[in-house]
Parts: C-alpha cells; structure tokens; sequence
C-alpha cells in the first residue's frame, strides 16, 4: 500500500516536470538479488544480434523453475541518426523546423478507422511506415515555396547506437550483454540455478557459433559449497564431541549422550522445516555453537544415573530421583543460554535480519536438548545402563563411576609413577565408600564449602571478573560479520568530473590489462557508467552513476590468494591510475 500511494503522489507532479522531462520511474524492486548473473560476448558479433540472442534467452529462461525476472545489462540502444547538411538546407530553403515536423509526423500509431463491407466492419491498416534507415531518405519536406524536397537531399542518414552510451558491460575485454536472473519470493536459489544451467545446456544449440555465455556469477554453486562446507563442520563437530564422551564417559554413556545429540540435531531440523527456516551459514553456525550445550543436559542426567545405578539403586528410581532433582535446575541453564543471544533475535538493524536465524536455532536447539534430557535420556539410560553380572548370575560389587579403560591407566601411572606400587588402605576404603571420594574431590568440596561460607568474598571475586572482562572486550576488533571468503573482490573506481565513457572505456582497458596479469585472476568483468546489478545480497550498486565510474568483478581461481590478489591491485592502478 505504502509503495502503491508514493508512485500515485509521483504520477501527481508529472504534468510540473519541465517540458522534454522523461517520465519518472518508480523502482520498488531495487531489493532483487540477481542471484545468476551471465555475460553474452561473440567476437565479430554487433550489439544488435547480441541482444536478440540475450531476449532469445531471457524469454526462455523466464519459465524455469523459481525464476522471478531477468533484466539485461550494457545492452545498446539503436537509434537512426540524421545528420542534416547546413549548406544543403540554405540552398534548398529548407528550414530544421519543417523537417523536424516531417519526422515527427511519420510513424506515429494512429486509429485509421474501419470501412463498412457488406456485413463485415473491417479495420483499415495504413502502409507506408518506414522499416529500415534507408526508408527515411524517402520521406518528402514542403519547403517553404511549396517545393517538394527528398529528406536524402539535405541529410546524410545512418543506423547506429545511442552515444555517448549510458553504460556498457565488458567481460574479459570483450563487448558483452548480461544476463541477471533473480529468484522468486521463498523459492530456493540452488534448485533455480541447477534448473537454468539445466535449460541453458537444452538452448545452447540456438546460440550462434561464436558466442559465448560466460558465468559472472552462479549464486547456487556458492550457497551449495559454503553449505556443504558448513555441514562438512557440523559432522566433524558432532563427531568429536561422541569421540570425547565415549573417551571420558565410558562406552555405554558415550553411545547414550551422543544417541541423545544425534536426535536432538534430528528434532531440530524438524522444527526449522516447520518454521520455515532455512538451512544456511547462520543457521548451522548456530548448531556448532550449541553442540556444547546441547550433550550438557544429557551429560548430567546420564552421569546421575550412572553413578546411582553402581551403587546399587533401581534404574527406574534412579531416573526419577535424577530427573526430579535437576529438570528445573537445568531448564533455568538452558533458559540463561538462551537469553544470551536474545538480543541478536530482537535486533531491528541489518545484523538482525541477517542473524535471526542464530537466535531461532539455538532457542529451538537448547529447549529440544532439556525435553530430551528429561524423556528420552533417562529411559536410554534405564535400558542400557544395566548392572554387569559374573558367571555365576550374581550382579557384581559396584566399583564406582571411573573405572573405564581410561581411568585404569590413568590411575595406574599415578601410583607408579607417585606412590611407587605401595598399597594405600585409606584410598581403597574411599573407593569402597563412592566415586566422589579420591584427594581431588576432597579439595574441590572443601573449596566450594568456603565458597558458600564467605559468600561475599566470592560475590566480589564474580563481579570483579565479569567488570574485567567487560573492560577487555574494549580492547577487542569489532567484526561480527566475518571477510568474505567468496572468490572474487570488486574494484570501483572514479575518475575526474566530466569524463566522456569512452575515454573511461580506454582506461579501465589499461585497468583490465593489468589486472589480468595477476596470479589467479581467471576472469574480469568491467561495468563502465554503472554497477553490475545485484548478484549478491552484500553487494550495493551505486545508486547514482556517471561516465567517469565504473565497477570491475574480478573473479579468482582460490579464496585463499584474494588478499595477495587484493593487495596487488590496490598498489598497481594506483600507480598506473594517478588520476583516478
């Protein structure tokens, strides 16, 4: 509604413009993102025939599935110029008023009326419109004594482009046409792209030979690998974490806990399928950010009933005496997890439209980990964290929570290594009594018992630290959002006022040139008098343009040489730029 009432308000003022004033145009799509993004050079080939095979694509292209729009761009306009000789005119007595009303009162669309035949009321069609340049010679100027006079008499006419142009588009050097194609609302970019490559192989035989399609820019190919890279880490991640719960947890919690978070991430995915929120960067950054949090639910639960079973209690009793003892106390955890991001879910700015989905997945994430923590873990932990039994049936002497494989050779090179073999009667009737017994534990509970004893000691120490370490982060960069790792790096350049675009063409020819000689540069596209059209979301084309401006896509073999490549080239043209 908003937009419908400003381009109303804009249509208002149109008859207040000064006479010769175009129209004024209402862009509300400047948002669009041309995801794939296509240069169309032909060596030999004019602007014209470009153009046609770029509208041939565009029009086929515009079925494919999850396509919006396609716009070209550095597209010539074709004019007819009349060039009209001043000394032909005088000696003829032709004036440039009558042959401006010659022109303009030819090819005008006009109602040429119908005609009663019979029954039939059939629509007259007049000929006689002109359907080349050549045509235009033809037309006749009454000079001013009455005199017929052929327009070829007084003007030499030719076909060609508008010029200066407005803008051009030049790939590797070469005269080209885009081709931008944006993405419908909620459609997904990766099965567009793979549909339009799919429907480009199916038209590239109507392409005359000597053309060439060249990929600016193919936003599917990008999503798919940061994607597949992001979920290439989340599975390393996943896997680490099962790793060290198996090493310090025991096989049979290991196996549990990394069940518990396997389902977790599982329920998950559910979830933001069901809120409609996509699989990307952000949303993933989110899971590895959470994988910590998400096995401490289950950890305590299992832990709680592990210990409780080797003392011998009933699996059943111990799941609801754990689970009864420590639902709140962990919901109230997950909860403070949870509102540690809520500020970046609530933001209004361009870091909260880009980052909500951060805020969404851990809140869906921690609260899916403590409804597992208080279900699913403890009935895992009942069936399967069963008291061993000896050959004889009977259920051996509980040995307590640390006698896995690792704790027996960590436990073996302490006392060789400390104790030199000696047997200690003490530490055997601690480890008779629980598993929270040993020298260690000893120390941690007497520091946790002066803890709560000088509780404002502690309460001072807390705050000390946390006023530390909110003086530190003054200290550190800002950068929430990371350099971009996309294997290109955009040059823009402005040379001085008043430039005419060829003489920008010439030199961003020399920019180009050099360019081109660096290591990993594979391809350079050069928009003159314009921006290339949005074909990433971060990507904001100057809004204002001239002839002095232009905007060069330099695309790179490896992510890894951009800043080399970035360095080179800021040191090199502007060097061989001194003017720009």
């Amino acid at each position: 509604q908003v937009w419908d009432e400003m381009r109303q308000n804009i249509n208002d003022v149109q008859i207040q413009l000064p006479s010769g004033t175009s129209p004024s145009i209402v862009n509300d799509d400047f948002g669009d993102v041309y995801g794939v993004y296509f240069a169309l050079t032909g060596e030999g080939y004019s602007y014209r025939e470009l153009k046609k095979v770029a509208e041939l694509l565009k029009r086929e292209l515009l079925a494919v599935t999850d396509v919006k729009k396609i716009v070209l761009f550095g597209e010539q306009t074709e004019v007819v110029y009349v060039e009209i000789a001043k000394d032909k005119m005088a000696a003829l007595g032709i004036t440039r008023d009558e042959i401006f009303r010659a022109l303009h009162a030819k090819n005008l669309p006009a109602d040429s009326g119908r005609i009663k035949i019979g029954s039939e009321h059939i629509a007259v069609y007049p000929t006689g419109t002109f359907t080349s340049e050549k045509d235009f010679g033809s037309l006749f100027i009454a000079g001013r004594n009455g005199r017929l006079i052929y327009l070829r008499d007084v003007a030499d006419i030719r076909r060609g482009y508008m010029e200066p142009p407005p803008n051009f588009l030049r790939f590797n050097g070469k005269a080209a046409v885009g081709i931008a194609v944006s993405t419908v609302q909620g459609g997904n970019v990766v099965t567009m792209g793979e549909a339009v490559k799919q429907r480009i192989n199916e038209l590239m035989p109507l392409i005359p030979v000597g053309m060439e399609l060249n990929v600016i820019a193919m936003q599917s190919d990008a999503v798919t690998q940061a994607v597949n890279g992001f979920v290439m880490s989340l599975t390393e991640a996943v896997a680490i974490v099962i790793i060290v719960l198996l090493i310090f947890m025991g096989l049979r919690s290991g196996l549990i806990i990394g069940f518990i978070l396997i389902l977790t991430i599982a329920a998950t995915f559910v979830v933001m399928e069901y809120f409609n929120i996509a699989l990307e960067r952000i949303s993933l950054g989110a899971l590895i950010i959470a994988l910590g949090m998400l096995v401490y639910n289950a950890i305590v639960v299992v832990d709680g009933m592990k210990v409780r079973m080797e003392q011998g209690m009933e699996g059943k009793r111990a799941a609801v005496e754990v689970v009864g003892q420590n639902a709140l106390p962990l919901l109230a955890a997950t909860a403070v997890a949870v509102l540690a991001f809520a500020s970046i879910g609530s933001m209004e700015n361009a870091t909260g439209e880009y980052c909500r989905s951060l805020y969404y997945v851990i809140l869906i994430s921690l609260s899916l980990s403590w409804l597992t923590a208080v279900t699913t873990t403890p009935l895992m932990a009942q069936q399967f964290l069963k008291k061993k039994k000896d050959k004889s049936g009977k259920e051996k002497k509980p040995k307590g929570s640390y006698n896995g494989p690792f704790y027996k050779i960590y436990r073996k090179f302490i006392t060789q290594r400390f104790l030199k073999g000696k047997k200690d009667k003490r530490s055997k009737e601690k480890e008779a009594k629980g598993p929270y017994t040993g020298r260690f534990y000893q120390i941690y509970r007497e520091f946790l018992i002066s803890a709560i004893r000088f509780r404002w000691v502690t309460i001072s120490v807390v705050t000390g630290l946390f006023l530390l370490a909110v003086f530190g982060f003054g200290y550190l960069e800002d950068l929430f959002f990371p350099a971009s790792n996309r294997p290109q790096l955009v040059v823009e350049c402005q040379f001085r006022e008043g430039i005419h675009i060829r003489e920008t063409e010439k030199q961003v020819a020399r920019m180009e040139e050099y360019l081109a000689t660096l290591d990993g540069v594979t391809d350079i596209a050069s928009a003159v008098g314009a921006g290339h059209p949005r074909f990433m979301l971060t990507y904001a084309a100057p809004v204002e343009t001239d002839t002095n401006y232009c905007n060069i896509l330099v695309s790179i073999s490896d992510r890894g040489m951009i800043d080399s490549v970035y360095t080179q080239a800021q040191e090199g043209l502007e060097r061989i730029m001194p003017d720009a």
